[in-house]
This record gives structure tokens, sequence and C-alpha cells, in this order.
């Protein structure tokens, strides 16, 4: 999450507005986040993690999920990955 833009959590936010070059690097980076917050949902399902600590990085994701940039990141995403389907 270093990696991205410092306003990307901004509702003004547009992928649209960067170069070519930096829009990649973010989706790539946006990709990264979705992969890891799919592992530690992965971690949960199988009962792998305590309770309070999924609690605590279930309200992550949510409110990164919160963010327009985010949303519109996992629409791109999603289409070339594979998550659980639940997750």
């Amino acid at each position: 999450m270093q990696e991205f833009p410092p306003d990307i959590a901004s509702e003004t936010f547009s992928y649209e507005s960067l170069p070519e070059a930096e829009r990649q690097e973010v989706l790539k980076n946006m990709k990264l986040y979705f992969d890891l917050c799919s592992e530690e949902y992965d971690l949960w399902e199988n009962d792998m993690l305590e309770e309070r600590v999924w609690r605590k990085w279930e309200a992550g994701i949510s409110y990164s999920f919160s963010k327009k940039a985010c949303r519109e990141a996992w629409e791109v995403c999603k289409q070339n990955s594979y998550y659980y389907e639940d997750f």
C-alpha cells in the first residue's frame, strides 16, 4: 500500500488521469493487495486464524473497499485473476 499514490483514497481519484505506465503500476500493486486479502480470507475460512485477528483484517478490507479507487481496481483485477467465490 505504501506504493499507492497519496490521493488514492480520495473520491476524486481517477486511474484515467494517470499516465499509462503509472496506471499499470498502481493496478499491479492493487492486485497484490487483493491477493493478500484473498489469502487472509482463505486462512479465516479454513479456521487457521483467531476470530479477533480476522475481524481486524476484515475491518481493513472493508475500509479499503469503501474507497472508489479500490472498487474500480477490483473490477479490473478480478477479471484477470482467480479469487475465492465468497471473497
